[in-house]
């Protein structure tokens, strides 16, 4: 995996350099970069480009296809997701007095995988993925508390409108969206993204996309683990009543 500084010294030229060619071309740094190279150029060293719906013939076609394009999306989430920013999420996961969770549609599974999981290591939750009638501006939040909004798109009005009510009051947002410039990841002060297929596996199927959600999912939990000592607690945390529908 190219760094800055292994691509200036193959390159011949100073980590500088590197930096405005890549600011040049408007990417913000060597994991833009990245990303724009796998656009382009094909499966990550080592693997093996994943088959596309259309060359499915029969049915010992169908475990390559799915489980191909699965792994592809993992080998991307590999090379491309920012260590500085994963780390920045667990650490105000860590230090987190309440959890709340947004996510709507397809990106919902994501959010009951987390409450699952996290709940488990201590944190209290509430998570919310339905839409319904609520007045996002009753909800109060202390400083210290975080909000993970989770978007394919990055542009869904009702996790933005619930991202920046709990900004403007004092919380963090810990952003999950597919790659790319989008309202949610400007918004967020920490933000993490996932590999994107266009036309997703099956048309305007978005299901690679969740596999890079819940692999994010699992990261902020398996890091949390490690930093409170691999302990579990021996009950899951109360879970606040689902008060809103969005």
């Amino acid at each position: 995996m190219q760094t800055i500084a292994s691509l200036a010294t193959k390159s011949g030229v100073s980590q500088p350099t590197v930096i405005r060619f890549c600011r040049r071309l408007g990417l913000n740094g060597i994991k833009d970069l990245r990303r724009s190279s796998l656009a382009v150029g094909g499966p990550p060293a080592g693997s093996q480009a994943a088959p596309e719906l259309t060359q499915v013939r029969q049915w010992s076609d169908l475990l390559p296809l799915v489980v191909g394009n699965m792994r592809s999306v993992l080998d991307n989430l590999a090379i491309t997701l920012e260590e500085g920013e994963l780390q920045r999420a667990i650490e105000l996961l860590e230090r987190t007095r309440y959890l709340r969770v947004v996510a709507i549609g397809g990106s919902a599974f994501a959010a009951r995988h987390a409450q699952h999981y996290l709940q488990r290591l201590g944190i209290r939750f509430a998570s919310f993925s339905s839409l319904g009638e609520f007045d996002i501006g009753l909800v109060q939040y202390e400083p210290g508390d975080v909000v993970l909004a989770v978007s394919r798109s990055g542009d869904n009005p009702p996790v933005l409108n619930v991202a920046s009510d709990a900004k403007r009051k004092g919380a963090k947002v810990i952003s999950i969206t597919s790659w790319g410039p989008n309202p949610l990841h400007e918004l967020a002060d920490v933000s993490l993204q996932t590999p994107h297929s266009e036309l997703g596996l099956a048309w305007n199927h978005h299901i690679l996309e969740r596999t890079g959600q819940i692999a994010v999912m699992n990261l902020l939990f398996t890091g949390l683990y490690l930093r409170k000592g691999g302990r579990l607690t021996d009950t899951e945390a109360p879970s606040l009543p689902e008060t809103v529908g969005l």
